[in-house]
C-alpha cells in the first residue's frame, strides 16, 4: 500500500473498484487517487481502517469492468404506487435477493432492468465498508454514467454505440437510444490496431443479439463513437464493419472535446470524467439498494435531527430575545411612570411647604375646605352658568332677540316632619328665569308663532327644564296678559313679542 495524504475533511469520497486495485480519493471534478489498495483480504482490511479513520462524509463506489445483465419487459400504463410496486415485483422476478439492481422506464413503454451480476468483488468491498460503519451513498457502473453524460454532450438521434476504454484494460460497449441506455457489455479487446478485428466482431454480435431481442432495429445505420481513440483504429474498425455488411458510421470523440462540452477542465484522466458524472447524475444512476445505503440513511436522519434541533434552538433563542426585549420595554415604562410619580410627590411636598411658609394653613385643613366646597357650595346655582347655557340654545335662533332676562333661585324646602328631618336627603335648588323678547322683522304673525314654538320645544328638550309660555305674538288666549295701546306704542314691534318662564334644578346639595 502506498502512503496516503489526508484531503480536506467533510467531503465525499470516491472508491474506484477495478479488477486488481482499489483507489480512493475525494470526489471532485478533478478527481485523482489519494491512496490505492490491493483487491485482496488484506487490502480490504487496510481500506476499511483507512476509511474508518479518514473523515470522509460518505463514500461513492464506481465499479469498472463489471458484468451487467440486462432484461427487457413491457410496462403497463399505471401510475403512482402501482407503478413502483410493479417495477419492484419485476426486479424481484428477475434477480431475487440481488442487492445491486436498477430499473429504467423508457418513453415507449419498455422497462429496462439491469443488475451487476459479478458480485464477489463488489460484495467484499461493500461488506468491508459496512463493517467499518462507513456510509455508502451510491454504487455506480461506467455504462450508466456514460449514458447520463452523453445526453448533455449531444442528443441521440438513433442507435448509438459508445466505446469507452476501461482504466486498467478492456473496452466498454454502451448502446444508446434516444430514450436512454439499452444495453452494455464489457470486453477484453482494446482500441488498438491489433484488436480492431476482435472489436468489430464484438460489435457485430452484440448488435445482432439486440436486434433479435427487439431492443434495437434490425436495419438502419448505427453511429459508433470511439471515446478518446485513435483515428487509425477508427478507420480499421470502419473497414471491418463494412466488410461484415454492417451499416455503421465510426467516428472518434476526443476526451478533450467531451470535457469542453461539459464545461470541465481538460485532462487525460478518464476517471475524472466519471467522477463529474457521479456529481451530476449520481442520484438517478446508482445500483445501491436500501440495505447497502443503510448507514447513509442513518447519517441523513441524524443530519435532519441536527438541523431540526438547530432550528428549534434558533426559534427558542428568538422567542427568548423577544421576551427579553418586551421585559426591557415594560421595565422602561415602569421607570417612566415611577419617575412621574416621584415628580408629583416632590411637587406636592413643595406646594405644601410653600403653603405653610406663606401661612396659608395646614394642607389637611385645605383638603377639608375643598371637600366642603365640593359637597355643598359646588351644587349652588349660578346665574352666569344659566345665562351661558341659555345663550348657547338661542344661537340656533338668530331671528329672536331677548329684551329682558330675570334670574332667581329658590331655597330648598325645609323638612315638614321630625321623621323627614332625621333622614338626610338631598335638597334640590330650583332656579327660575323669566325672559321677554320679540321676533325680528320682516316676519308675519304665523312665522313668529312657528319660531316661538320651535324655541319652546328646544328648551323643553333640556334635562329637567320646565317651560311656561306667558305671552305669544297676537296672543288671544284667555289667560294672556292684556297689553295697553300705550305699551304697544312704546315697543316698535310689540305685536311680535313673547314672554317665557323657565324652571330648572341647579344641582344637589347634602
Amino acid at each position: 500500500m502506498r502512503g496516503w495524504r489526508f484531503p480536506a475533511r467533510g467531503r465525499d469520497g470516491l472508491i474506484v473498484l477495478a479488477q486488481q486495485r482499489i483507489a480512493v480519493g475525494a470526489l471532485a471534478a478533478s478527481w485523482r487517487a489519494d491512496v490505492a489498495f490491493d483487491a485482496d483480504p488484506q487490502g480490504l482490511a487496510d481500506l476499511a481502517l483507512y476509511c474508518r479513520h479518514h473523515r470522509y462524509r460518505r463514500f461513492h463506489i464506481l465499479v469498472l469492468g463489471c458484468d451487467e445483465e440486462f432484461r427487457f419487459d413491457a410496462l403497463p400504463p399505471v401510475r403512482g404506487r402501482d407503478r413502483q410496486s410493479l417495477i419492484l415485483r419485476r426486479l424481484e422476478q428477475a434477480w431475487r435477493g440481488l442487492p445491486y439492481r436498477r430499473a429504467q422506464a423508457l418513453d415507449d413503454g419498455m422497462l429496462v432492468l439491469s443488475a451487476l451480476t459479478q458480485r464477489e468483488s463488489v460484495d467484499a468491498l461493500v461488506q468491508a465498508l459496512l463493517a467499518a460503519a462507513c456510509p455508502i451513498a451510491g454504487l455506480y457502473s461506467l455504462p450508466v454514467l456514460a449514458a447520463a453524460l452523453w445526453r448533455q454532450v449531444s442528443p441521440v438521434q438513433g442507435p448509438t454505440l459508445l466505446l469507452a476504454p476501461v482504466p486498467g484494460g478492456g473496452m466498454q460497449q454502451v448502446w444508446l437510444m434516444p430514450d436512454g441506455l439499452r444495453f452494455a457489455r464489457s470486453g477484453q479487446s482494446r482500441a488498438d490496431a491489433a484488436s480492431a478485428d476482435l472489436l468489430a466482431d464484438e460489435v457485430r454480435l452484440t448488435r445482432h443479439y439486440l436486434a433479435n431481442e427487439r431492443v434495437l432495429p434490425r436495419d438502419g445505420p448505427v453511429s459508433v463513437l470511439l471515446l478518446d481513440g485513435d483515428a487509425g483504429v477508427a478507420a480499421q474498425l470502419q473497414q471491418r464493419l463494412d466488410a461484415a455488411g454492417e451499416s455503421a458510421q465510426v467516428s472518434v470523440l476526443p476526451q478533450a472535446d467531451w470535457c469542453r462540452a461539459l464545461g470541465l477542465p481538460v485532462g487525460d484522466d478518464a476517471l475524472a470524467l466519471w467522477a463529474e458524472a457521479i456529481l451530476r447524475h449520481g442520484h438517478a444512476a446508482q445500483y445501491a439498494g436500501p440495505a447497502v445505503r443503510r448507514f447513509e440513511t442513518v447519517r441523513r436522519a441524524g443530519q435532519c435531527l441536527y438541523w431540526s434541533g438547530a432550528a428549534v434552538m434558533g426559534l427558542a433563542a428568538i422567542a427568548a430575545l423577544s421576551v427579553w426585549l418586551d421585559a426591557r420595554a415594560l421595565a422602561a415604562r415602569a421607570d417612566v411612570q415611577q419617575a412621574r410619580l416621584q415628580t408629583l410627590q416632590h411637587e406636592s411636598q413643595r406646594v405644601s411647604a410653600e403653603l405653610v411658609r406663606n401661612g396659608v394653613g395646614d394642607p389637611l385643613a385645605l383638603r377639608a375646605v375643598n371637600r366642603l366646597y365640593r359637597d355643598g357650595m359646588a351644587s349652588w346655582p349660578s346665574a352666569e352658568a344659566s345665562a351661558r347655557g341659555l345663550s348657547r340654545i338661542l344661537l340656533a335662533f338668530p331671528d329672536l332677540r331677548v329684551d329682558t332676562l330675570a334670574w332667581e333661585a329658590a331655597l330648598p324646602a325645609a323638612p315638614t316632619s321630625p321623621d323627614d328631618a332625621s333622614t338626610p336627603a338631598a335638597a334640590v335648588w330650583t332656579q327660575r328665569i323669566a325672559l321677554t323678547g320679540h321676533v325680528l322683522p320682516p316676519a308675519d304673525a304665523r312665522q313668529a308663532l312657528a319660531r316661538i314654538d320651535a324655541l319652546v320645544k328646544r328648551l323643553q328638550a333640556e334635562r329637567g327644564m320646565r317651560v311656561a309660555v306667558i305671552r305669544l305674538p297676537l296672543d288671544v288666549r284667555s289667560q294672556a296678559t292684556i297689553q295697553s295701546q300705550t305699551e304697544a306704542a312704546d315697543d316698535a314691534i310689540g305685536a311680535l313679542g313673547f314672554a317665557l318662564t323657565l324652571e330648572l334644578p341647579a344641582g344637589v346639595a347634602s
